[in-house]
C-alpha cells in the first residue's frame, strides 16, 4: 500500500490530478487507513500510468475512461479490436490536426514576415499596419 505522495512519484501525477481522477471516476477511490489517509494499491498506480500515457498521446479523459472499462483487474484487454480502434482513431485524429497546424504555421510565417517591416511609426499611429495593407483594408 503506499500513500498519495508515493503514488504521485511513482506514476508521474501530480496529487491533484489523483484526486480529480478520483473524483470524476476514472480511478476507483482507494480505501483509507484508521486516520482517513488514502492507502493505494498496484491497480491504481497502473491505472495512472495508463492515464498518463494516454494523456501524452492526446486522448480525452472520456476516451481514457472507456479505454479503462476494457480492461480486466488484471489489466489484460477485454476486447483488443476496441482499443486498437480507439488508438487508430487517434493517430487519425492527430494526423489531421497536424496538417490544419502545419497550415497555420505557414500562415504565421507569412505574419511575422510582414510585422518585422513595423517600425516604430506604425506603432503610434503615423502608418498603416502591414497586416491591413496586405488586406487591403485600410483602418480610420
Amino acid at each position: 500500500m503506499h500513500t498519495i505522495g508515493q503514488v504521485s512519484k511513482i506514476a508521474g501525477c501530480s496529487v491533484e490530478s489523483i484526486r480529480h481522477y478520483e473524483r470524476i471516476g476514472l480511478i476507483p477511490k482507494p480505501d483509507r487507513n484508521a486516520s482517513g489517509h488514502r492507502r493505494y494499491e498496484k491497480k491504481h498506480i497502473l491505472s495512472l500510468q495508463f492515464i498518463r500515457l494516454m494523456r501524452c498521446a492526446d486522448f480525452s479523459l472520456k476516451d481514457i475512461k472507456k479505454a479503462l472499462e476494457n480492461l480486466k483487474d488484471d489489466f489484460s484487454c477485454e476486447d483488443c479490436g476496441y482499443t486498437r480502434s480507439l488508438i487508430m482513431n487517434q493517430a487519425r485524429y492527430l494526423k489531421k490536426k497536424r496538417e490544419e497546424l502545419f497550415k497555420h504555421e505557414k500562415v504565421l510565417e507569412k505574419i511575422k514576415g510582414l510585422c518585422s517591416n513595423c517600425d516604430h511609426e506604425c506603432l503610434h499611429g503615423n502608418k498603416v499596419c502591414p497586416l491591413i495593407e496586405f488586406l487591403g483594408l485600410e483602418c480610420t
